[in-house]
């Protein structure tokens, strides 16, 4: 049982995201604008249901992905999930326990569909408390490769 949680990613401080997400989402008729007071009102009073997923970081190692680095864990239940590393990527250590919370969203109806018509929000994640750090980064690449 984890005894210290520290939390290294909040979407209410990431005001660069959720710029980004409203400037995207400016045609939607969702009956709240991503990220706004009324939407967190919405999450806090449950008309938009918040979710949890807790379980033990599996995998923090490099990937392909430059500028979205994964990591693994897996679930109590022996589901394995991956997902992006929000907020700090060195506290993402093989072997810590780890809890985000998320919602599940509508998509635009201008999406393409092989995105489908859903999307789950990640709002904010927990890790383990401790002195840990992964030295896992940044991606198999320097840089981006270039053209071909």
């Amino acid at each position: 049982m984890v005894e210290k949680w520290d939390l290294i990613y909040d979407l209410r401080n990431d005001v660069e995201r959720v710029r980004r997400v409203q400037e995207e989402s400016a045609r939607s008729s969702a009956p709240y604008l991503f990220g706004s007071e009324e939407w967190w009102g919405a999450i806090d009073a449950g008309s938009i249901e918040r979710r949890s997923v807790e379980g033990t970081i599996a995998e923090a190692q490099p990937t392909r992905m430059v500028d979205r680095p994964e990591f693994r864990m897996r679930t109590q239940d022996g589901s394995e999930l991956t997902g992006l590393r929000h907020g700090d990527p060195t506290r993402y250590v093989e072997g810590l326990r780890i809890r985000f919370e998320y919602v599940t969203l509508q998509r635009s109806p201008v999406t393409p569909l092989d995105l489908g018509t859903t999307a789950d929000v990640v709002i904010s994640v927990w890790i383990e408390r401790s002195h840990k750090r992964t030295p896992y980064v940044h991606s198999f690449y320097a840089s981006p490769p270039g053209p071909i």
